[in-house]
Order: C-alpha cells, then sequence, then structure tokens
C-alpha cells in the first residue's frame, strides 16, 4: 500500500472521528429484487405534468448490481406508454444532508428521469407551502444537460423554485455519474461528479419553507418519465425500450446539521461553516467591486474569479468541528461571503 493511499486513509478516519458527516441509508442493489423494506413501487396511471406513462412494478427490476427502470412502448390503462417510479415515503424519511445516487440515464426524445426529494404531508395537506429538492433532472433529447432546482415555497398551484441547468462534457447515457445534493439550514448545494453546479440559498428565494419544523421530512423518489411539458412527447425515432440506472442511492447525515457541509469523494473533506455573523461586519459584498474579490482587513486582492483564497489569519469566526482554529479559506457564493475551515 502506497503511502499517499495510507494518508487518504487515516484522513478520512481522523475526519469521521472528529466531525459527524456518516453514511445513515444507502441501497447498493446488489440483489434480485427491490428492496420492499424501503421501497414503495408506484402502481398507476394518474400522472402530472401532462406525462404520457403509466407507472407498473413490471417496469421495475433490480439486477446486475443496478435498479433498472424502463420505459416501455406499450398500453396500460388510460396511458400509452408504460414506465417506473419508487418512494420511499413512510419507509425512509430525512431532514438535512447529503444525497447522492450514481446514474446513467437514458437518451431519446420524450423521456424524463428524476432523482428527487418530497415531502410526506404532501399528499395529505396541499394549503402547506410547496416543497421539492430536484437533485437531477434530464431530458432525454439533450443527453448533456443536467436541470437542479429548488422548490422553496409558495402554494401547490403556484410554486416558488430557484433552479439552474449544467451542461456536461459528455453524454449522460454512455457511462454512470454521480448526482448529489447536500441541503443544510438556508441552503443546497448541488453537484455533478462531484462539481459543485449550483447553490440555491434562502437569501435568493421569495418564500423559503425547507427548513420550518414539521415541514422538512423529505423522502427520495425515483422515476422515469416519459412525456409532457418538459421533455415533450416521444417520436418515431425514441427508442424503446430504454433505461434508466441506478448503481447506488447513499445518505449522508451530521447529528448537528446545522451549519454543515460535506463534500464525500476520494480523500473526503468535511468542511464546517462560520456559526458567527461577525465576518459579515468585516466582509461584505459591498467590499466586491468590478470583479475583484478581496478581503478588506487581510488586504487580500484577487483580480481574477477565485472559489477560495488562503488567508492565513486566526478569527473567530471559523471553527472545526467545534474547535475555533486558522481559518485559511474563504469562499465567494451568490454575494455572501462564507468561512470554511481548511482540512
Amino acid at each position: 500500500m502506497s503511502y499517499f493511499i495510507l494518508f487518504l486513509i487515516l484522513s478520512s478516519y481522523v475526519l469521521q472521528s472528529k466531525c459527524a458527516y456518516t453514511l445513515v441509508w444507502s441501497d447498493e442493489f446488489n440483489g434480485n429484487t427491490l428492496d420492499t423494506n424501503a421501497w414503495n413501487i408506484e402502481v398507476t396511471d394518474q400522472v402530472y405534468n401532462n406525462e404520457k406513462e403509466a407507472y407498473t412494478a413490471k417496469n421495475v427490476v433490480v439486477q446486475n448490481g443496478s435498479l433498472q427502470i424502463t420505459a416501455l412502448n406499450q398500453t396500460y390503462l388510460s396511458k400509452k406508454y408504460t414506465s417506473g417510479r419508487i418512494n420511499t415515503n413512510g419507509l425512509q424519511t430525512f431532514t438535512y444532508g447529503r444525497f447522492e445516487a450514481s446514474m446513467k440515464l437514458p437518451k431519446g426524445k420524450g423521456f424524463w428521469p428524476a432523482f428527487w426529494l418530497y415531502p410526506i404531508d404532501a399528499e395529505d395537506d396541499d394549503t402547506l407551502p410547496y416543497r421539492e429538492i430536484d437533485i437531477m433532472e434530464a431530458i432525454g433529447s439533450q443527453p448533456k444537460t443536467i436541470e437542479t432546482t429548488c422548490w422553496t415555497g409558495g402554494t401547490y398551484d403556484v410554486p416558488i423554485g430557484i433552479g439552474s441547468d449544467y451542461t456536461m462534457s459528455t453524454d449522460f447515457s454512455l457511462a454512470y455519474h454521480n448526482y448529489s445534493a447536500v441541503w443544510i439550514p438556508g441552503e443546497i448545494n448541488y453537484y455533478v461528479d462531484g462539481v459543485n453546479v449550483f447553490s440555491c440559498l434562502e437569501s435568493d428565494s421569495q418564500a423559503w419553507a425547507l427548513d420550518k419544523p414539521t415541514l422538512n421530512q423529505l423522502y427520495i423518489i425515483f422515476n422515469l418519465a416519459v412525456g409532457g411539458d418538459d421533455p415533450g412527447n416521444p417520436s418515431s425515432t425514441t427508442p424503446f425500450p430504454s433505461t434508466m440506472y441506478v448503481d447506488y442511492v447513499r445518505v449522508y447525515q451530521d447529528n448537528k446539521v446545522s451549519g454543515n457541509v460535506a463534500i464525500t469523494s476520494l480523500g473526503e473533506k468535511v468542511m464546517k461553516k462560520k456559526k458567527s455573523e461577525d465576518c459579515d461586519e468585516r466582509y461584505t459584498s459591498s467590499n466586491l467591486k468590478n470583479s475583484v474579490r478581496y478581503l478588506k482587513s487581510e488586504g487580500k486582492v484577487v483580480t481574477s474569479p477565485m472559489d477560495t483564497i488562503d488567508v492565513e489569519t486566526h478569527t473567530d469566526c471559523c471553527e472545526k468541528c467545534d474547535m475555533k482554529e486558522k481559518c485559511v479559506a474563504w469562499k465567494f457564493m451568490k454575494g455572501k461571503c462564507v468561512f470554511f475551515s481548511k482540512d
């Protein structure tokens, strides 16, 4: 074993022992059947967004180490096409955390695969604010584009959402890619293959109901829709059958939740956001002029966009796993100055 690999293992152990972000639930889809203690399989032709599919149990299988949801050109009940949708409602629900899945998506006009989170109370009371976290949506006719959206409030008739598209360098149907979101109070960060592609912040929303007590128990959904408002209807060139593959889904959480961000990757880093608001007086958006980012009290000047700057200073604004230590990294996100302790 090389010293570098040993270093990564030791580093991961130390970080996990100090910080609380740990794997709390997963499904690796290694068996021959879907685990019905973890998942519900939906069977219905009552769908939304003018979609053209009905969901059946036959379109959902687990084999060869993956969940496979297949869209077919066949009539079922009132719909012309069939596909699959599963959820963890009533079985596995979560408040905050990092949610990630490794997926290979189908390509073709009319396909609409998704990995998302939805509140447990949504079906019982439509007077509550609308909440939904779309970790990944894709349009089959745009095989390099990934859509991310957080629905932060409003009503079920007029929901309020913030979203963004990310263009991948390769066709998402050719290989598995990792799609994830880190949900913390007031903020959701979206990732594709470990790259932060979008940040949804409370300060950017007209309404934010994702952190209200009793309104933040969300469950996981995987589905492959066919047709509808976003992808349009299939054409004569749409390939049937087509399958959405999920290699695994994993959920990581911090037992102190508030103010924590985790990035799970090789050589895992766990960073903790500042709790103190004192920093806002010294590092504010008024210090950012003409795209030049600098830290006023440190005299640090950057003339081109950067994600991080080493400031090498001791500050009460930075904490590392509940211990005040040297603050060595700064990041500008959506008009906010955010401090991290650096491992």
